[in-house]
């Protein structure tokens, strides 16, 4: 199992829970894991050979225990459908929307968004080194929020 949390420090940590592994890292790190995420096909859990893929902070290759997902000194090991989980708890391949556009889309105003936000109603990834406007929604996110 798979999951994903946010802890209410500030600044806020992310908690990856794979399994009984726990990965710790700073909430504005998601947004990079994410990106390295979409550029790895589940198929490269099959392929102990596959070139590493690097990103700021991340990394990840071909393993004989599957896509080995590494930072610093941690390392998890996905198969192909818990690499697919976790495209999709990190919305990969969706658009993302800032604040303003949250707002718009489900009629509300823009405190409401960004209390959502505060509180963990609402998913958003964290812009590093924004102090303004640094949430950005996946639209399936306001989707789920917004029901």
């Amino acid at each position: 199992m798979i999951s994903l949390h946010r802890t209410t420090d500030n600044p806020p940590l992310a908690v990856l829970r794979h399994g009984r592994l726990i990965l710790l890292f700073p909430w504005a790190d998601l947004l990079d894991l994410r990106g390295l995420v979409a550029r790895v096909a589940p198929e490269m859990a099959a392929d102990e050979d596959a070139p590493r893929v690097e990103s700021v902070t991340w990394a990840a290759s071909g393993s004989s225990f599957g896509i080995a997902l590494m930072r610093k000194n941690d390392t998890l090991f996905f198969e192909a459908e818990e690499w697919r989980d976790l495209q999709m708890l990190l919305y990969v391949g969706q658009e993302l929307l800032t604040q303003m556009e949250v707002a718009e889309i489900v009629d509300r105003p823009q405190p409401r968004i960004a209390e959502a936000i505060a509180t963990g109603a609402l998913f958003a990834f964290q812009v590093p080194g924004r102090e303004r406007r640094q949430w950005l929604i996946p639209r399936r996110a306001v989707e789920e929020w917004n029901r």
